[in-house]
């Protein structure tokens, strides 16, 4: 049986420290956004909120993209085993868990970074219709791939660490 290697990509470790220690001077707190694919940072998760980056409303935090290597990043209509809502990333490697297996058929997969809100098009109606679709396959055993270890979060195949 052969092991599939995981690409890695090259990632400046003393540059990432950097950044990630410009977040922690002016902010609370600091959140780290690494694909398990590739290997890298490509975003920070920051709190409080501020309005020049990405808004993760659920989350209360900011999302700021690095090295662009975070193309997009979605509040999906899936939730955990504990109710909160899950995230979906996509990193340009190919790493992409914006849209659950429940949602297909069922919601669009939107591309854009800062598209964590429904389409504009879905009124409150139909959102509520296909939330409540996502629900049932969810409790027929559909559960979402999230995993929580004290600082650690995972979204699939994405970690979010608190640094600070």
């Amino acid at each position: 049986m052969s092991k599939t290697k995981k690409p890695q990509f090259d990632q400046d470790k003393k540059q990432v420290a950097v950044m990630l220690d410009y977040y922690k001077g002016g902010f609370e707190q600091v959140h780290s956004v690494t694909c398990m694919n590739c290997n890298r940072v490509i975003a920070v998760e920051v709190a409080p909120i501020k309005a020049d980056g990405v808004i993760l409303e659920e989350k209360q935090r900011t999302l700021y993209t690095h090295g662009d290597l975070c193309l997009s990043v979605r509040r999906r209509e899936d939730l955990t085993k504990d109710g909160k809502p899950m995230f979906g990333y996509q990193c340009i490697c190919g790493n992409n868990t914006l849209l659950a297996e429940v949602e297909q058929g069922e919601v669009e997969e939107i591309a854009a970074v800062g598209a964590a809100q429904p389409p504009a098009a879905s009124s409150p109606f139909e959102r509520a219709q296909v939330q409540a679709t996502i629900r049932l396959k969810q409790a027929s055993g559909k559960v979402a791939d999230y995993e929580t270890d004290g600082t650690v979060e995972r979204y699939e195949t994405f970690k979010i660490e608190r640094v600070k």
